[in-house]
């Protein structure tokens, strides 16, 4: 099988197929990328049409819409070197519309195709512990299933209709990233009341504050550590343009989700795109002129 996309989650998927038993095929634009999965016996492929032309299922994980695009029907891509009866499994947190589209070129050379994004971050990738949103025919799904339990733990088929785990996926970084506003808001709060907020943690983890994300992105943030990104705020820019685009087409608004896309604007235009997402946490540290931090230890 090939992976085509070997980043902060498609590194990590790559190296559980392989430990799970399959023979994986990987391209990446990074040689680097490609050096280091090499090593655990990956065979880099010099593009995706390359990496997929023998494959039988082919998995992506990139960066969005354009660019599995690019990877399915650009010169060098899977949709010209596939052969038919191969099956395209996306993980891309992508355009469901976008993806229903190109499962409908993909089927005009006999290619099928799920949409599946994942849930649970780089530790549910390193992990194979990832919640995998499943759109697209029950009889491709069960040709895929095998990819897909060697990745996660929990496989959702939420319809026939190729989109349908996009949407999924959607309403799940609706959550995610209202999340990160809250924990950014609340922690700037408590700094600005002049609250130890490394002390004040164990106390919201006991209670109804709690949650993966907090567990995950409180220490970040304690840490400054936002030079290590889990996600980038590029990624999550990029989902919350795909919430709102959507929201639009249903001829709906989503409150929450459109403030977020503001500030989620001004962080790229601050040049943060590459920091990780909960350096949201800038924004309301500015405003109240606090930083958010683990206070020095006495002595």
């Amino acid at each position: 099988m090939a992976v085509i996309g070997i980043g902060i989650m498609g590194e990590p998927m790559a190296r559980n197929l392989r430990r799970a038993g399959f023979e994986v095929t990987a391209f990446d634009l990074d040689p680097a990328r490609m050096a280091a999965v090499a090593e655990v016996g990956i065979d880099p492929a010099p593009s995706p049409g390359v990496a997929a032309a023998s494959a039988g299922i082919v998995l992506l994980s990139l960066p969005g819409v354009e660019a599995v695009d690019a990877v399915l029907f650009g010169p060098d891509g899977v949709a010209a070197h596939a052969t038919a009866g191969t099956v395209v499994i996306d993980t891309t947190t992508s355009v469901p519309v976008r993806a229903a589209e190109q499962a409908r070129h993909l089927a005009e050379r006999g290619i099928a195709m799920l949409d599946a994004p994942v849930s649970g971050g780089r530790t549910g990738a390193e992990e194979a512990t990832l919640s995998i949103m499943v759109g697209g025919p029950s009889a491709t799904l069960e040709r895929a299933r095998p990819v897909l339990e060697a990745l996660g733990r929990r496989i959702t088929h939420l319809g026939e209709a190729v989109g349908a785990g996009g949407y999924g996926k959607l309403v799940n970084q609706i959550f995610v990233s209202i999340h990160f506003a809250a924990i950014a808001e609340g922690l700037t709060f408590a700094q600005r009341a002049g609250l130890d907020v490394e002390q004040l943690l164990p106390a919201l983890q006991a209670g109804w504050a709690d949650s993966t994300v907090l567990g995950v992105k409180a220490p970040q943030i304690l840490d400054r550590a936002f030079d290590r990104p889990i996600g980038t705020v590029a990624v999550q820019h990029k989902d919350l343009r795909y919430i709102n685009d959507a929201a639009a087409e249903f001829g709906m608004s989503l409150p929450f989700s459109g403030a977020l896309l503001g500030l989620y604007d001004e962080l790229v235009a601050d040049g943060k795109s590459a920091l990780d997402q909960i350096a949201l946490i800038h924004l309301f540290e500015r405003a109240a002129g606090v930083t958010v931090q683990r206070r020095p230890s006495a002595g």
